[in-house]
């Protein structure tokens, strides 16, 4: 729990017209505390705590891990590993910006993480959604088509997959690169066709090794001594909260799931 995640998870849920999702943040502020490296909360507030974790894990399986926004994801990866790719085997007029000054992604190309203030300033989402819009009449097919797929939300569909079932996750995954290739050429396999395997922990208990950040919430306060929430008698929700959930999914392109489903 922190200043971010109370602040994004009702913006996002309000803003994203899930109904129903929230939690009484007022009461959790009133009732906040700071004991030793971590913020605590005291007992009382407890229910309210509750349904923040609650709110929070919905979010996650309802938005950021719905099965379109990981495509579109993954679509914006594609496009950018490929301009990359052609960038860095010559193709310099994919970044370029004008003869006088470089694109900000070259300066972040190579530097890296030292990249200058000024240049991080201006990464801005106008400065990739025009490379975009550019990169749609770009000679280059795979980066044309990419662009042109998500500037008009064309985007890429998914399957679920069984990734305990190693033998028929590899079938469903050769088939779908065999089909791709032999559509769209074999250019496009490695852009078009890929397994998807976020994962998620809800509640991140105490980790008693020092170098692992304190990630419970505190409690204090109703006569008893400071104890992480997961410590408390009978709390269910955290206790279902701690196991990791994995959504694994292949993300291929509409048509060729049809040919797919269909075969």
């Amino acid at each position: 729990m922190d200043a971010d995640r109370l602040d994004y998870i009702q913006r996002d849920a309000l803003f994203a017209g899930l109904r129903g999702h929230g939690f009484d943040v007022e009461r959790i502020l009133d009732l906040l505390f700071h004991h030793d490296n971590s913020i605590a909360v005291d007992r009382g507030a407890i229910e309210a705590v509750e349904a923040y974790l609650v709110t929070m894990d919905q979010l996650y399986r309802a938005i950021y891990y719905h099965h379109a926004v990981r495509a579109a994801t993954q679509m914006l990866l594609s496009l950018f590993r490929r301009a990359v790719r052609l960038y860095r085997n010559g193709d310099k007029e994919v970044f370029r910006e004008s003869e006088q000054q470089s694109h900000p992604v070259v300066d972040l190309l190579k530097n890296g993480e030292k990249v200058s203030l000024v240049t991080y300033q201006r990464l801005t989402d106008f400065a990739f959604w025009s490379l975009i819009d550019g990169w749609r009449y770009h000679r280059d097919n795979v980066l044309s088509d990419l662009s042109k797929r998500i500037m008009t939300r064309d985007l890429l569909k998914t399957i679920q997959i069984d990734m305990s079932n190693f033998s028929k996750t590899q079938e469903i995954v050769q088939m779908a690169k065999k089909a791709t290739a032999e559509k769209y050429g074999v250019d496009f396999v490695e852009y078009y066709v890929m397994v998807d395997e976020p994962s998620r922990t809800s509640y991140k208990g105490y980790d008693w090794r020092p170098e692992s950040p304190d990630e419970s919430i505190w409690l204090i306060g109703g006569g008893r001594e400071a104890a992480p929430l997961e410590d408390e008698q009978d709390n269910a929700i955290v206790s279902a909260f701690k196991a990791r959930k994995r959504f694994h999914r292949l993300i291929l392109p509409g048509d060729i799931r049809e040919q797919l489903r269909t075969s």
